[in-house]
């Protein structure tokens, strides 16, 4: 759990022992809920679920109010939060209907490119496979990565593959960063949140807690039902980012 960039892809992957998931380009899966589990097989597979059309036009909207907002001058948070998520909500907009990066996000957007008619009408999820972890994972960058124009619509990705540090059952989950306006991806989070027995909080040490993290931990009540649940032990704080303090 944490916010965009703060450091919880690469957390995984050094627990992994592998470049799993490509946290050199913004995030790996930015929008998704990423699960990476044991599987004693030979090769990788990926599943991915995509948001349903319904929901991508409840998220624009969502999106493009917030834009509004924060354009006009009313009284939104101006702090540096605030700011990454305006940047995080265009480059979703840019990479899904194909707007040039120089330019303004128009209003109203053009029309959903066929590719991505198709995605948001998928009954089932995508499934990837590969003997290699490597061209799993070229495969799955223009659906997971910033690089490509999909990664906004995918809802959950599922990893499985013989990663021996996950051989006792453990499943890691990288939740989306807490600024995602889309209720079926926040509904993932919060399932997830109220089963697992550890979670991690990551931030990046130069920053400490932001804003939304703060909020976040407030609204869901989470450090309040762990300790009433007695599973308080649980809950750790990650602080990354400490080889750049001076």
């Amino acid at each position: 759990l944490g916010s965009t960039g703060a450091g919880k892809s690469t957390l995984i992957n050094t627990i992994l022992g592998n470049n799993v998931l490509n946290s050199n380009n913004l995030q790996f899966c930015t929008a998704a809920v990423t699960a990476v589990s044991y599987k004693a097989t030979v090769g990788y597979r990926a599943k991915l679920t995509f948001v349903t059309i319904e929901e991508w036009n409840r998220e624009v909207q969502l999106v493009l109010d917030y834009l509004q907002a924060t354009n006009s001058g009313s009284p939104e948070d101006t702090d540096t939060t605030s700011s990454e998520t305006r940047r995080h909500y265009e480059r979703k907009l840019r990479a899904v209907y194909r707007i040039d990066p120089a330019s303004p996000v128009p209003q109203p957007l053009p029309p959903l490119p066929m590719d991505v008619e198709r995605l948001l009408g998928r009954e089932s999820a995508l499934e990837l496979n590969s003997t290699d972890l490597v061209d799993l994972r070229k495969r799955l960058k223009e659906y997971v990565t910033s690089d490509g124009a999909l990664w906004p619509l995918v809802q959950l990705a599922e990893i499985l593959g013989p990663f021996d540090s996950l051989k006792g059952g453990v499943q890691l989950v990288d939740l989306p960063g807490l600024n995602d306006p889309n209720p079926a991806r926040e509904e993932i989070t919060r399932s997830y949140l109220k089963r697992s027995p550890y979670v991690w909080l990551v931030f990046n040490s130069k920053r400490g807690l932001t804003k939304d993290v703060r909020d976040f931990l407030v609204e869901t009540n989470l450090i309040r039902q762990m300790m009433l649940d007695g599973n308080l032990p649980g809950f750790t704080m990650v602080a990354t980012h400490a080889d750049d303090i001076d």
